[in-house]
């Protein structure tokens, strides 16, 4: 926000998109509770990734680009090992219980996940085109 907008307009911006998230929680929860009551649980599903769709088409047409984003690059290897080590983590969290918390199946997924979230620090830390900043690390906190 400190690329697109001015110094005096930064404070309001922020918590205007700040307080997005609660907004949303407050209209959307009680949305998809009426959705899944009376209409199939799966339509909760198609809205969301019609919204998602729409607000990418959004964000790609109205905000504008800045000087920042030209030569900003996406961390694909760090997004994908990230989103399997929190998928990892979510089966174990989720299915603990029914696989039985010592079992190999939740041990293992639990151990992936560790593994894989050390492998995003070295991903951040070594990449050409990290996507969150390991300054703090590498100065030793």
């Amino acid at each position: 926000m400190r690329d697109a907008l001015p110094a005096h307009r930064l404070p309001t911006a922020t918590g205007l998109m700040s307080s997005s998230v609660g907004i949303g929680g407050a209209l959307c929860l009680p949305g998809a509770a009426f959705l899944a009551q009376h209409a199939d649980w799966h339509l909760l599903f198609v809205v969301t990734a019609l919204l998602g769709a729409v607000s990418g088409l959004l964000v790609m047409t109205v905000v504008p680009r800045t000087p920042a984003d030209a030569d900003g690059r996406f961390d694909c290897a760090g997004a994908l090992v990230l989103s399997v080590a929190l998928v990892c983590l979510l089966l174990a969290v989720i299915n603990g219980s029914a696989y039985g918390w010592t079992g190999a199946a939740t041990v293992g997924l639990l151990l992936g996940a560790a593994v894989l979230l050390a492998g995003v620090g070295v991903l951040e830390m070594c990449g050409q085109a990290p996507s969150s900043t390991c300054a703090p690390v590498r100065a030793g906190w």
